[in-house]
């Protein structure tokens, strides 16, 4: 055999090593978007349970940075601009978090840990564009699965088990949770996934009105107002663009199960009113519906310190999320390179919308995406949310699932076909 034969054998050899690499890695990323929820899921059961891992890591965390490390070998970088400045962003915060503790002693933890959370959407968004495009079936498999896991935690609180949010000295627990830790993120990602349902059944009106239900459901049982406006704005708006021949009769009927469901709970219900109510009387509606005046004192502390350093808006001092508001949580840790979270954010909704052809399906997306940046602005937890990541990134491809109903439509053509000919 010839040097020549020899490096040719060596090269496929290799290449052969590169693309079971591949298929593995490929493999590996669509198990954690799978069973994302769940993972999270364990992450809180450990963590109530006081269990960690050596150095004080938790399940979620260590999966993570495994996800991520796996994500980045399977990646192919494309040629396009756009999506090269989304893929180098997050390399550019964990930059700035290194600067800050070198320059300021900022908690480097802290803020490359939210680094590593904020470069989630957009990795996984590249990585469902450039891999799954042609694979609809893993999507909506990673949306039905974690879908069903968020509804199953949902509703397990009700028999007292997993987190709340809120609790009185009675011992009494309302809010929950289920065993999601990041409590605070539930509300957002039961209006993304009932958003990413509704529109893969918006042709199938008897399952969709039976995931509103549902969904209503565990929002109530969450009592965050996120969810609760959230997925009866979002089911009105479907229903009056995809099923605007029958939108009266389905909203009446809607309308009477919604108030028939709001009575059966209205005790449990009015715990979280009469909470609502309280905080209003001592402050304000303002000040209430956007989460209270430890968040206003947070931004005004900001105010005043960029008044005090202004290079601090170029430079930012390290992650805090205080506020507990996005826009300012992001320009504080990060300074103006902050923003570039939300401008990627806005790529997403554009590329969306962009890439649908209908006319109602451009106007629920943008609705969905005012409705997400309504929540991140206001109530937070949203762009820094590890647990919406996957689901995000999947709503910015939302196109992608007009492939998965073609065949249905075809199909029942076909059937009709075949039948007017027999006859």
């Amino acid at each position: 055999m010839s040097n020549l034969d020899i490096y040719i054998s060596d090269i496929r050899s290799h290449s052969d090593q590169y693309r079971k690499l591949k298929l593995l890695s490929h493999k590996i990323v669509v198990f954690f978007l799978q069973y994302w929820l769940l993972i999270d899921m364990a992450n809180g059961y450990l963590m109530k349970s006081g269990i960690f891992f050596p150095g004080g890591f938790s399940l979620g965390e260590l999966s993570r940075i495994f996800f991520l490390i796996v994500l980045l070998l399977s990646f192919k970088i494309s040629k396009n601009k756009s999506e090269f400045l989304l893929f180098i962003v997050p390399f550019i915060l964990i930059f700035l978090s290194i600067f800050q503790y070198v320059a300021s002693g900022s908690n480097i933890v802290n803020s490359i840990n939210i680094s590593v959370k904020l470069s989630l959407p957009a990795l996984i968004f590249l990585y469902i564009k450039e891999n799954l495009s042609d694979d609809v079936n893993a999507i909506t498999n990673i949306i039905k699965f974690n879908s069903f896991i968020l509804i199953f935690n949902l509703i397990i609180s009700l028999f007292g088990f997993g987190f709340f949010t809120y609790g009185e000295r009675t011992g009494l627990n309302f809010g929950g949770k289920g065993y999601f830790f990041a409590g605070n993120e539930v509300g957002i990602v039961i209006l993304v996934t009932y958003s990413l349902l509704n529109y893969l059944y918006k042709e199938n009106i008897k399952v969709n009105l039976m995931i509103t239900f549902i969904y209503l459901l565990i929002s109530l049982v969450s009592l965050t107002r996120a969810s609760i406006f959230g997925v009866v704005l979002v089911f009105i708006v479907s229903v009056m663009l995809f099923h605007k021949k029958y939108k009266n009769i389905i909203l009446s009927m809607s309308g009477v199960v919604v108030t028939v469901m709001f009575y059966i709970l209205r005790d449990y219900i009015m715990l979280a009113v009469n909470r609502a109510i309280y905080f209003i009387d001592n402050t304000s509606m303002i000040i209430f519906m956007t989460g209270g005046h430890k968040r206003w004192e947070a931004t005004k502390d900001y105010y005043y310190s960029l008044l005090d350093s202004p290079l601090l808006l170029f430079t930012g001092s390290g992650w805090t999320g205080y506020s507990e508001q996005d826009i300012v949580d992001l320009i504080s840790a990060f300074g103006i390179s902050g923003i570039s979270i939300y401008l990627i954010w806005l790529y997403f909704a554009s590329y969306a919308i962009k890439n649908q052809d209908g006319k109602s399906d451009k106007l629920y997306l943008t609705f969905i995406f005012i409705l997400v940046f309504g929540v991140a602005t206001l109530a937070g937890h949203v762009m820094t949310s590890a647990m919406l990541a996957p689901f995000v990134a999947i709503l910015a491809n939302l196109h992608l699932l007009n492939n998965y109903k073609q065949p249905k439509k075809y199909l029942m053509q076909n059937k009709y076909l075949v039948a007017n000919k027999s006859v």
